[in-house]
């Protein structure tokens, strides 16, 4: 159960940041009607994304090793609430998004032979760069289909990077040699033998593809979007618990 609490807490605490960050976008389309009633939807939903991932740090047993990414959910999910009505906040709600993101990555480095890998090494920026792809990934993907019409193609381009960021690093990861740090190598070698980690790398793939095809397929994409987040973030979740 600690590892779909984990799981839990990655995936809204992530929505949450990727909103926190597009929403930033919102002054571009403020005569779109669209695009600003789904703002103010969107803010309220975050904050309780945040609010939500964070309860489900005790949840999971880990509020000792998790605790600060917690709080920093906590609050940025305050931020978000308050940021309709104090503007001012809404750049101060991004970056405490980013530092939640930051000490989620440092939360999650692998830990191999009992040693946690670096932050600053390969194995040890792995679950950090996942999540940040997944962050802006999750939020662009909600703002271009749920923005309206007009301000879909501002954020069809950041979606892409950010799937396209994810891809290379799950298709890299296993692809480590002999030569590469133990912990990187642990990391290739359970992954490989994950189903959902399979599940995640190819649906973020038919997502890019699903992105060059119009609004048409803008529903089943974003079911495709939020399944590979989710494989992800199981897969980051289950090799920190066994780690552990």
């Amino acid at each position: 159960m600690s590892q779909f609490f984990l799981m839990c807490f990655l995936l809204l605490s992530n929505i949450a940041a990727g909103l926190a960050v597009f929403l930033l976008w919102r002054r571009r389309f403020a005569a779109d009607a669209a695009f600003s009633a789904f703002a103010r939807r969107a803010r309220l939903y975050g904050a309780i994304c945040a609010a939500l991932g964070a309860l489900a740090v005790p949840a999971a047993g880990l509020f000792g090793e998790m605790a600060c990414p917690a709080l920093l959910s906590l609050l940025l999910g305050m931020l978000l609430f308050v940021s309709d009505r104090m503007k001012l906040v809404a750049p101060l709600a991004v970056l405490v998004a980013m530092a939640c993101i930051l000490a989620q990555g440092a939360s999650l480095v692998p830990v191999f032979d009992g040693r946690p890998s670096a932050l600053g090494s390969v194995a040890g920026s792995v679950p950090l760069l996942l999540l940040l792809c997944g962050s802006l990934g999750l939020g662009a993907e909600l703002c271009q289909w749920k923005g309206g019409d007009n301000a879909a193609p501002a954020f069809i381009w950041p979606l892409r990077v950010a799937l396209a960021g994810q891809l290379l690093i799950l298709a890299l990861v296993p692809c480590a040699g002999e030569n590469a740090e133990p912990a990187l190598q642990f990391m290739g070698l359970y992954w490989m033998d994950t189903q959902l980690y399979w599940a995640g790398a190819l649906s973020t793939g038919v997502t890019i593809g699903l992105t060059f095809m119009g609004r048409a397929t803008a529903v089943f994409q974003s079911v495709l979007v939020f399944f590979c987040m989710f494989c992800v973030r199981i897969s980051i979740a289950g090799l920190y618990v066994l780690g552990h």
